[in-house]
C-alpha cells in the first residue's frame, strides 16, 4: 500500500467537485485504507444527491468496510432517490454474505417496493452466482 498517497486523498473527500471526491474515494478503496472507512463513510451525508459520489461510496465500503456497521451504512442506499445507486446497494449487500443477505430481507419486507423486491431477486437469481 502507498500509505503516503493516502492522507492527500483525504484532504480530497471535501472538494467542490464530485468527480475528484468520487475519484479520491475510488482510490482509498484500491489503496485499502481500512483504517479511513469511518472517515469516508461520513462523507455519505455530505454527498447524499450525488449518484456518482454515493456508487463509489458503497464500492469503497463493499471492499473495506467491515462488521454490521458498515453493512448497515450500505443498507441506508436501499432507500436512496437513484435507481443505480439502489441497484449498487443491493448488489453490495448480496455480496456481504449471510449479514447482507439478511439485511436484504429485512428491508424487502419492511420497504415493501416491488422495484426493490425485483433488484433483489435479479442479484439472487442463481445464474448469476
Amino acid at each position: 500500500r502507498e500509505f503516503a498517497a493516502i492522507h492527500p486523498l483525504l484532504g480530497l473527500l471535501d472538494h467542490n467537485n464530485h468527480t475528484i471526491v468520487a475519484s479520491a474515494i475510488r482510490a482509498l478503496g484500491e489503496l485499502d485504507a481500512y483504517e479511513r472507512i469511518d472517515v469516508i463513510s461520513e462523507k455519505r451525508k455530505k454527498y447524499w444527491l450525488s449518484e456518482q459520489v454515493s456508487l463509489c461510496l458503497i464500492k469503497c465500503i463493499e471492499r473495506i468496510g467491515s462488521g454490521e456497521k458498515h453493512t448497515e451504512i450500505i443498507a441506508e442506499y436501499l432507500y436512496h432517490s437513484v435507481y443505480s445507486v439502489r441497484f449498487e446497494a443491493v448488489s453490495a449487500l448480496n455480496k456481504l454474505g449471510d449479514q447482507g443477505k439478511q439485511l436484504l430481507t429485512k428491508y424487502e419486507s419492511s420497504i415493501r417496493d416491488n422495484k426493490l423486491s425485483s433488484m433483489i431477486a435479479h442479484v439472487q437469481h442463481p445464474l448469476l452466482q
